[in-house]
């Protein structure tokens, strides 16, 4: 039984992920992060509280973990 090359990248491709490969899926979670930051800085610049800095700081790294270690 032979497999075109197609069917065998939609055999190993994982659940719900294109079988383009870990780049492509790193796109839209990498845009939100940026969008979330961007967000989040410009809250900054118009309300400057050292407590609201912190969130802000505690926030993007429990992002970024959970965008990229968990992954």
């Amino acid at each position: 039984m032979n497999m075109t090359q197609r069917e065998a990248d939609a055999t190993n491709a994982a659940k719900g992920r294109a079988p383009e490969g870990r780049f492509r899926s790193l796109l839209l979670p990498v845009f939100a992060f940026l969008v979330l930051a961007a967000f989040l800085g410009v809250l900054i610049v118009w309300v400057p509280r050292i407590d609201l800095a912190a969130v802000v700081a505690v926030t993007l790294v429990l992002v970024a973990y959970d965008f990229f270690v968990k992954r």
